[in-house]
């Protein structure tokens, strides 16, 4: 048989599904567990969807036979590998909302705080989590937001702040991660809501060892060691947060992906916003050629999220997240 004719054939088509399938759960499974899949996890995933390509000469040929494979295929590379949402809640719990909460990674720009707070007019946001947060926001006027600031995290409300706890390790330079975390109580009505802001250690430092070929052939160590604190990191912020009693909402700058092990370790106990309520790819973090969701909006059960969507370009490199939220 010639190659042209084994193109056309439709089990063809299956092959993309097979090979995509295979992308999906290779991702799930060795994102931030296999030190190779570092630059898989968190960088550009398009170029999956050349797999694609395997449909096109059957569903040519035979339309009939290979538009399930070719529908079955594209799905699998929109939602298992590229990470695109339909955001079912929105459907089933329509646009009711008792807060709308956004979270930033302001890249430490000085002009962060106030260009957010007229973001935050515009967009009716009543609770903003801002990681990178410059010290001088401290001294620009707030007008009709509250605003608490430890370390690098500040929390900018509308409704009043009633608490703030903060994790021991904030503020406090460590070599082996942030431990940036704290908690903030807002009056919502009759009701408290408990919001934790978090900022964990970022990859960078292990993916930029895959830009050279030297650097590459060493990769490995240095992977392993900062996913190790990556994980070491993760699981003590939800320690703490789990032993501060009620909280309802996690926000922040995770530099984790859904589909990273320690992200399911540690966080997918909590309904994540963008993925129940979001449409689209949701990515808050773009560098030149691709993009990624690291930056979530977490609910504990006490709430429900009814929407979720990513913000306007605000001059960081982040994008916010923003939620909208209903309190049981």
């Amino acid at each position: 048989m010639r190659w042209r004719d084994h193109l056309t054939r439709p089990a063809t088509a299956w092959h993309a599904v097979l090979l995509l399938t295979a992308v999906s759960v290779v991702i799930r499974v060795g994102g931030d567990r296999w030190w190779f899949m570092l630059p898989v996890l968190l960088g550009p995933r398009w170029p999956w969807l050349l797999a694609l390509t395997l449909t096109i000469p059957p569903f040519a040929r035979s339309p009939r036979h290979a538009v399930v494979p070719m529908t079955l295929a594209l799905g699998i590379a929109m939602y298992g590998v590229l990470g695109a949402r339909l955001g079912p809640a929105r459907m089933i719990r329509g646009p009711e909302r008792d807060v709308r909460v956004l979270a930033l990674n302001a890249a430490g720009r000085p002009d962060a705080v106030t260009q957010l707070m007229d973001a935050m007019s515009s967009l009716g946001v009543d609770i903003a989590v801002v990681v990178e947060c410059p010290a001088q926001s401290a001294d620009a006027p707030k007008g009709a937001y509250e605003m608490r600031a430890h370390g690098e995290i500040c929390v900018l409300s509308r409704l009043p702040i009633i608490r703030v706890r903060t994790h021991p390790g904030l503020g406090v330079w460590r070599p082996d991660g942030n431990d940036a975390a704290l908690i903030v109580d807002v009056a919502a009505g009759a009701e408290t809501l408990s919001i934790a802001a978090v900022h964990l250690e970022t990859p960078r430092d292990a993916l930029e060892q895959f830009l050279g070929v030297r650097s590459a052939l060493r990769a490995k160590s240095a992977v392993d060691s900062q996913t190790a604190v990556r994980s070491r990191e993760s699981a003590a912020i939800r320690h703490w947060i789990r032993s501060q009693g009620k909280v309802d909402v996690v926000a922040g700058d995770f530099n984790l992906t859904v589909e990273s092990s320690i992200y399911r370790a540690d966080w997918s106990d909590l309904s994540n916003a963008f993925d129940h309520a979001g449409i689209g790819l949701g990515h808050t973090f773009t560098a030149k050629w691709w993009g990624v969701r690291i930056d979530h909006i977490l609910a504990a059960p006490t709430v429900w999220v009814t929407r979720a969507r990513v913000g306007p370009d605000l001059g960081s490199d982040h994008r916010p997240v923003v939620a909208d939220l209903k309190i049981r």
